[in-house]
């Protein structure tokens, strides 16, 4: 399967803090994550 990143949009990205169990929201973050996703194949 190939995925054509130039169309991937991301809406919303959280991301747990895990030493204090915090959900925050992409839109609240001062500074840029990097992350890495995959795309499985139904």
């Amino acid at each position: 399967m190939k995925v054509d990143e130039s169309t991937l949009t991301v809406l919303d990205v959280y991301y747990e803090d895990k030493t204090g169990g915090v959900v925050v929201k992409s839109t609240k973050l001062s500074d840029e994550i990097k992350f890495i996703f995959s795309v499985k194949e139904k």
